[in-house]
């Protein structure tokens, strides 16, 4: 079925909507301002030469129509046992799937309006950790994490599964930049199965970590990855990559950087630099999986995308420039409304969060959706909380955060005015107004003594838990002291740059409920 929409007032762009097929490739439904591309960097280095580029691609998708693609949906996790790891399953969704008729990098393109995803069928894997992932997009609405794209297997399964969660997210982060600035786009990615002695498991990134492009705007996006195998020193294995924006090389990650510090502070590679190994290489539960605008827990996306390309061989920096100048994408234009069927009737509600219940109770199943009112702490004082948390127990992190900004509630921006954020699991961030020294010599901007077991971390905290928390400000230093069940957590930090004497406390959280929340 075809349908034919009205075209844009700014253009002539016309969008056919294509049903969905009703085959889910690898999954098992049962189971289930203008701008154009010419924008680049201000700094050096510019696009090399093209080059020819002789390889066949494993997948290459023009989006001129829906063929290869099915429509999906986020629906309730208990409607797909495998995925214990997940917030959602996915299954077949009613919306059509748009394709956007002569707007596209080249030709046409798919149109994500925020209110379902697709999945490519029968994604190929790589053969090594030597391949290219490549594609041009528009973000019409941008959020943390939010998936433009994400590939890899077992995506939405249990850390335990065997073979480990592997993905690459294409992503937007809050404050992985310099100064805590907004970055788009960058490659988040994970490979639960590559531990080091300690059980840690690799979390690299690698990306634009300068500002925030594909807002409204069209760009090229191409990650390389080498398949050079080194170590960092937490012993946790990475792969070397090259990232590009618009051609141009934005991030390189390599032995090389082993033990550098980056223009923020932070370890070049520890933990956060590189490429998972083995995310395309494995079979997982559904084969390799790619999914555009929508994962298993994040909101969806809303974005024009074109011209994906997987290669199983690693593009020269000529070759992207090949691929880049490939496109000509025209001045970005608004998405029109959507009036077919969607799944609203049936969807797990993904992207609102509920209000405050009550005054004094919390409601939170976004991460940062809802928020505590903002609270005055003054140098050379505390502030005391205490409320119950309960959590839906399926990740640490889905618990109450505490945040500390120099802003109050009607100036707070989000990233740039943060301090710091501490999550209930020991584990947090110094945000855009702060630059805390590291207090072990090693780069670490915060420093965490606790007793949790997190091996009984998520059980324990689904049952619900008191938990009793001092926030102190004493000139540019914080301090943290919690009391989480039977667990106790404990930070203290200082600012490299003066705080304010008055700072903001609030909380949030991410997949919890925080109920008779009292402060002092």
């Amino acid at each position: 079925m075809k349908k034919i929409l009205a075209i844009f007032a700014a253009g002539a762009m016309v969008l056919s909507l294509a049903a969905c097929n009703n085959e889910s490739g690898n999954e098992n439904p049962d189971d289930s301002q203008s701008s154009t591309s010419s924008t680049t960097p201000t700094s050096e280095p510019s696009n090399a030469d093209a080059e020819e580029i002789s390889y066949t691609p494993l997948m290459y998708l023009g989006f001129e129509d829906a063929a290869g693609l099915t429509a999906v949906h986020q629906v309730n996790l208990s409607e797909d046992p495998n995925l214990t790891g997940a917030n959602f399953a996915l299954a077949p969704s009613v919306h059509e799937i748009l394709i956007a008729e002569g707007y596209g990098a080249v030709g046409s393109s798919l149109m994500l309006d925020g209110k379902y995803g697709v999945k490519i069928n029968d994604m190929p894997k790589t053969s090594d950790d030597t391949y290219t992932i490549a594609f041009w997009y528009a973000a019409d609405r941008y959020s943390q994490f939010g998936p433009l794209l994400q590939i890899g297997h077992n995506v939405g399964m249990a850390d335990e599964t065997e073979g480990g969660v592997a993905w690459i997210n294409f992503t937007k982060a809050d404050t992985w930049g310099f100064g805590g600035v907004e970055c788009a786009p960058v490659a988040w990615n994970r490979n639960s199965a590559e531990k080091n002695e300690k059980g840690d498991a690799v979390w690299p990134w690698i990306g634009n970590n300068t500002d925030l492009q594909g807002k409204r705007e069209w760009i090229h996006v191409a990650l390389v990855v080498d398949g050079t195998t080194y170590t960092d020193s937490n012993n946790l294995p990475h792969i070397g990559a090259t990232f590009y924006v618009n051609g141009v090389e934005y991030m390189k990650a390599s032995a090389e950087d082993i033990g550098l510090i980056d223009e923020a502070g932070l370890p070049v590679v520890n933990d956060w630099k590189g490429v998972a190994p083995k995310i395309l290489s494995v079979d997982g539960i559904y084969g390799i999986e790619c999914l555009l605008g929508v994962n298993y827990w994040d909101q969806y996306s809303k974005e024009y995308i074109d011209e994906f390309y997987l290669y199983d061989e690693a593009l020269t920096a000529g070759q992207i420039t090949t691929l880049y100048q490939k496109g000509n994408p025209p001045a970005y234009q608004t998405m029109p409304a959507y009036e077919g069927p969607t799944d609203e009737e049936t969807d797990t509600p993904v992207v609102t969060d509920p209000v405050v219940d009550e005054p004094g109770n919390l409601t939170v199943t976004s991460f940062f959706g809802n928020k505590t009112e903002f609270t005055p702490l003054k140098s050379g004082s505390s502030l005391t909380y205490t409320f119950t948390n309960t959590s839906n127990g399926n990740n640490n992190w889905d618990n109450f955060v505490m945040a500390v900004a120099n802003a109050d509630a009607a100036s707070y921006g989000g990233a740039a005015n943060e301090v710091v954020v501490i999550r209930a699991d020991a584990w947090g961030w110094g945000g855009g107004a702060s630059d805390f020294v590291a207090p072990d010599g090693e780069g670490n901007k915060l420093a965490f003594e606790t007793n949790a077991n997190f091996d009984e971390w998520q059980a324990k905290m689904k049952e619900g838990v008191a938990v009793e928390l001092t926030i102190a400000l004493d000139g540019n230093t914080l301090t943290y002291n919690a009391t989480i069940g039977e667990y106790t957590v404990s930070m203290t930090a200082t600012s490299g740059v003066d705080l304010p004497d008055t700072l903001y406390v609030f909380f949030t959280g991410e997949n919890c409920k925080l109920t008779g929340i009292n402060v002092a």
